[in-house]
């Protein structure tokens, strides 16, 4: 389903969320796309977590500047995700947080991240931000700029890292 959520500061996100069949609570998890941003890939990630049992939501990152539909090609998504500030960034995740914990299909204490590429490097900012996720995943993101920011990571952290990705693996 396609929703819309406010982030911290009220801008409205677009978000794409899945859950598993079935009633109850699930835990969930906040899907940080790669530069593409809400793409086809990028849903089917939620979808298979979904077929795992788990909610996802997919947030729209540049649904401040129109939506991924709103661009003509992949090319320009990405060239614009790349002037995203991260403050920005970290109120439409901690918007999508609030909104999970608010759902009655959610278990509020058991939400994690998982992000990809330039989505990992923000998934892992994020995990120095909030207090209240469950697990983080990072899939090659880079590095929060501001080291002593880890100290504050109260979620368990599985990096995955390829050891010839120069760019991220030489930080």
């Amino acid at each position: 389903a396609v929703v819309k959520y406010p982030a911290t500061d009220g801008a409205s996100i677009g978000a794409y969320v899945t859950r598993p069949k079935g009633d109850g609570r699930r835990p969930a998890v906040i899907v940080v796309s790669d530069n593409w941003a809400l793409d086809d890939h990028n849903r089917d990630i939620g979808r298979r977590l979904a077929k795992a049992r788990y909610v996802a939501i997919v947030p729209d990152v540049v649904s401040r500047e129109g939506g991924t539909k709103s661009f003509p090609s992949r090319e320009a998504v990405a060239k614009t995700i790349s002037k995203l500030s991260d403050d920005d960034v970290m109120k439409d995740l901690m918007g999508a947080q609030n909104y999970l914990k608010g759902q009655s299909f959610v278990q509020p204490n058991k939400i994690g991240v998982v992000g990809f590429c330039w989505g990992g490097g923000k998934a892992f900012l994020f995990t120095t931000q909030s207090k209240d996720l469950a697990a983080a995943v990072i899939y090659y993101g880079p590095i929060p700029q501001n080291l002593d920011a880890v100290k504050n990571i109260a979620a368990p952290v599985l990096g995955n890292y390829g050891e010839l990705d120069k760019p991220i693996s030489s930080q």
